[in-house]
Parts: structure tokens; sequence; C-alpha cells
């Protein structure tokens, strides 16, 4: 099996050959798409649906709410197509540490699609998250910052709005008053921030529960295993495959598109390819 320290000779258009080190592991990728090749092939027409909605989207977006969830919707799109080539080299572990980011891209859509009032404190907390880059920069020295560039960004952050200060008139570290679990609980995603989401921010942290996504805990004795395997593959793909319907969805009704009957068939082949697992899928 290919791993990132085998080497491989490559031929260019141009006939010169070159070694390269292959990037995954391209002898597994047989058993995945044995393993998940319908799964798969959903999430592809998904991935158009979610392009065409996209493109469509960008025309008709005249309102700061719709440009800002076209955007989410764009990241969260990114992320199932990251999260998926992790998994097709096995790196399932991994993908779910993207599929994190995706829930909260994908529940910050859908809450700030019903909460349109809130998108420009969203937007105003741009400035506050520069003006705190700029300062670390200067205090730690490690870039030149031209000055005209700190004063655009200070006078900037001078102007946030109030709602991006605490009652003791600090600047809050957040966008929103709420936190993320609330969030998700305001559009009706508590169940996937107890489970999926909070697993996928064990991994990303490392607490013992991420560690031991690392390991196969099948039997008595924890064994490690590393990628590439089988592990948390299914679980990353049903996450990204749920999110992504979720995000374009949000889209579609914040823009008014006419993709709905669409957006109800990508539904009903969600439902269907995952329970064919014997897997329900996340509403």
């Amino acid at each position: 099996m290919n791993s990132h320290n085998d080497h491989k000779s490559v031929s260019n258009r141009n006939g010169t050959t070159r070694n390269h080190s292959p990037f995954g592991y391209p002898d597994y990728w047989d058993k995945i798409h044995t393993e998940f090749g319908k799964q798969l092939a959903i999430i592809q027409e998904l991935f158009t649906l979610c392009d065409e909605s996209i493109r469509e989207a960008e025309i008709q977006a005249t309102e700061k709410i719709q440009m800002v969830v076209c955007s989410l919707t764009r990241a969260t799109r990114a992320g199932a197509s990251e999260a998926i080539i992790l998994c097709g080299n096995g790196c399932g572990a991994g993908a779910m540490k993207i599929v994190r980011g995706m829930y909260e891209s994908a529940w910050t859509s859908e809450y700030l699609r019903r909460n349109p009032s809130e998108v420009q404190d969203y937007l105003e907390f741009g400035k506050v998250i520069a003006w705190n880059r700029v300062r670390f920069s200067q205090k730690h020295r490690l870039d030149q910052i031209p000055k005209e560039t700190v004063e655009q960004v200070k006078d900037a952050f001078e102007t946030t709005n109030k709602q991006s200060k605490r009652g003791d008139g600090r600047v809050r570290q957040q966008w929103s008053k709420k936190s993320i679990r609330k969030i998700a609980e305001s559009v009706g995603r508590e169940e996937q921030y107890e489970l999926p989401y909070s697993i996928a921010c064990s991994i990303h942290h490392g607490n013992l529960e991420g560690i031991l996504a690392y390991f196969d805990c099948s039997n008595e004795e924890a064994m490690p295993s590393p990628p590439p395997s089988l592990a948390w593959v299914k679980q990353a793909l049903l996450a990204a495959h749920g999110n992504l319907y979720y995000a374009v969805d949000t889209l579609n009704k914040c823009c008014n598109l006419e993709f709905q009957q669409r957006i109800e068939g990508a539904r009903q082949q969600y439902i269907d390819v995952w329970s064919s697992r014997g897997i329900k899928a996340e509403n």
C-alpha cells in the first residue's frame, strides 16, 4: 500500500519524469467506493445542486442577509469537499474535524436566515477580529504593518456597534450573544449538537474521547488504528451529507430560489441512501 512516504514516478505532459510522494492512500480508494459508493454518488448530485444554487443566489442576492448566507453556504460546501477527500483516503477521524466546522457554518446560516436583524452583528465582528490581529502582530512584532493600515483597522474597530460589547463595555469574543449550543437549539439542531457535533469537538480538541477515535476499542484491549481505515468514515460522510443538504435548503429559502422541488428530492435521497444501510439520517 502506498503511504505518504512512498515515492512514485510521474510523467508530465512534456514527457519528463519526476518523483512524487502520493497524497493520501490511493490503494484504499476502491475499498471506500465499495463500502460507500451509493452515498458518494448521491452526495455528488447534491454538490451539483449546491453549485447551481450558489450561482443563482449570487446573481439574485441584493440584501446583506442573502450575501452572508451565500458565503456561509460556500464554506459548508468547501467543508463537504474536504471531508470527502479525507474519507476517501480512510481518514475518517480527520474528516470529523472538518464536519465540526460544517455544523457551525450551516447552523449559523440558518440562524441568520431566521434572525436577519442580527446579520449586522455578524459583519461588525469582523472589525473586532481584524483589530485583535493587528494588536497581536504589533505586540509580538510579527509583521511590519503600514501605519495607514493600522489606523484604518483601528478606526473601523472604534465604529463597532454596541451589540458587539458586553454589559461591562468590553468587546465580546464571539459575534453573537448566544453560544453555538444556543444557536443550534434555536434552529432545532440540539440533537446534532449533543452527539455528532460534540464528538467532532472531542476529536478536534484531543480530549480522551477524541484520542480514542484513533484506537480500535472493539476488543478488550485498545489497539492503535491509524489511517487508512474505515473508522469514522461512515459518521463523517453522514454528517457531511446532512450539513450540505441543510445548507442548500437554507440558501434556497433565504434567496427565494426556484429549486425547492429538487431540494425536496435531495432530502428524500439523503434519507433513503442512508436508510439502506440501516442508518436514520439526521432530520
